[in-house]
């Protein structure tokens, strides 16, 4: 097998669950487009900027970012350098890429508990943004959550990867 790529089986309820995460991401990355744009024109043209743009901006980038993060690491769609692909057998190459998935559900269940304890923190301080008085605290937890999701779809993803030969041609 001259050609091959490792992909994850994706069973119904993570199709279902993608789209729902993908869904989410549009919808906030939609509505920092029309914030941004919406800010520049008040700023440029009636010298009146929207206040908070700065707060929702960050919370929409969080958003996006960790909405997606699940989707993206379950399909191992993240960049990718394959410099020492053509070096491994298909069946090292599914091994390998089982002990990086692993590594990674690790790191982040880490991260999460840290983000999480960080949360909790910031909500029993009673922490809000500055100008919109948005607690803090729950951008925390809902990014710990979504770690604690990745981490999870990333130990599911050990177990249903498999080999797929490419096309030399594509």
């Amino acid at each position: 097998m001259s050609g091959f790529t490792i992909q994850v089986r994706e069973p119904k309820p993570a199709v279902w669950l993608a789209w729902a995460l993908n869904l989410i991401a549009g919808i906030a990355l939609i509505g920092l487009m029309v914030l941004t744009a919406s800010d520049v024109i008040g700023r440029y043209f009636f010298n009146s900027p929207i206040d908070g743009a700065t707060e929702l901006t960050e919370i929409g980038v969080a958003i996006v970012v960790f909405a997606a993060l699940p989707v993206i690491s379950w399909r191992g769609e993240s960049i990718v350098v394959d410099l020492f692909d053509g070096f491994y057998s298909p069946r090292i190459a599914l091994w390998r890429q089982r002990v990086v998935y692993v590594i990674g559900a690790c790191a982040l269940v880490y991260m999460a508990q840290r983000v999480l304890v960080l949360g909790e923190r910031s909500l029993s301080y009673g922490e809000v943004t500055e100008y919109l008085g948005i607690a803090k605290g729950y951008v925390f937890v809902g990014m710990a959550y979504t770690m604690f999701l990745t981490a999870a779809l990333q130990v599911l993803a050990v177990f249903t990867l498999e080999i797929s030969p490419t096309n030399e041609n594509d």
